[in-house]
């Protein structure tokens, strides 16, 4: 367990608009020292694949793994969250956006 509470950011897709935008502002910002942060997208967004993988490194760069929904449909996806959430040891979960909700 780590000695930092781990932090789960969920979002819906590293998409090109404000909700990763949001998201990477606080991440940026919450102190290394005191959280342990991790991102989880519920699905791989197409189109402009440059940009998103652009968003995704300057997340990596940071330290903050990202990971992203290995299954399909909607239980599917929420049974493989369920199973990161408890691998990587999760305290607390931060959703962005209405579909993580």
């Amino acid at each position: 367990m780590s000695a930092r509470p781990v932090v789960a950011h969920v979002l819906n897709s590293i998409g090109l608009g404000g909700v990763p935008e949001v998201a990477w502002q606080l991440l940026r910002r919450l102190p290394d020292d005191r959280f342990d942060q991790r991102v989880y997208a519920l699905r791989r967004a197409e189109g402009e694949e440059e940009a998103r993988a652009a968003r995704v490194a300057r997340i990596e760069a940071r330290g903050v793994p990202v990971a992203f929904a290995d299954a399909t449909g909607s239980l599917g996806v929420v049974a493989h969250l369920c199973d990161w959430l408890v691998a990587n040891g999760v305290d607390l979960v931060h959703t962005h956006s209405y579909r993580p909700n």
